[in-house]
């Protein structure tokens, strides 16, 4: 019985093939977009459309705060906005918070806060499909501000 053995031009065609499967034919051309060139991470939503959280601090001290959670059609969230600040080791601490449920959730509050901290504001989110299950979990947080 003969030993049928691949000869070395057959195994570096098949070589050749494989690697031409592998590599794509064309180059192609796409955008980034402001966050990915800067190398930000860009979340992927499932049912949300977008988020933002934005804290301003008036020179008396009252900080304004606004952020909002948008989901597609068929989805909900159910959100809440936190004004929260910076606790010496690092850690910030809620002081404040407000909550909303919606399609569309949009936060317009203000509070004053004591000075000799520094703020942000964070909005998290729950979102929903039609039929109530939890498909995501989404949160986004402010610059911090120093009063």
């Amino acid at each position: 019985m003969k030993k049928a053995y691949a000869s070395p031009h057959r195994m570096l065609l098949t070589m050749i093939l494989t690697l031409c499967l592998l590599v794509p034919s064309g180059l192609q051309a796409f955008a980034l977009s402001p966050e990915e060139a800067a190398g930000e991470p860009v979340p992927y939503y499932i049912g949300t459309i977008a988020t933002s959280a934005a804290i301003s601090i008036s020179s008396s001290g009252e900080a304004a705060c606004w952020g909002y959670v948008d989901c597609y059609r068929g989805y909900t969230a159910d959100a809440v906005m936190r004004l929260q600040w910076l606790n010496s080791e690092g850690i910030w601490i809620d002081y404040k918070s407000w909550d909303g449920e919606g399609t569309h959730v949009d936060f317009d509050e203000t509070w004053n806060v004591p000075t000799g901290r520094t703020y942000r504001v964070k909005v998290a989110a729950v979102i929903y499909d039609e039929d109530g299950d939890a498909v995501e979990i989404v949160d986004v947080a402010s610059g911090s501000e120093k009063y």
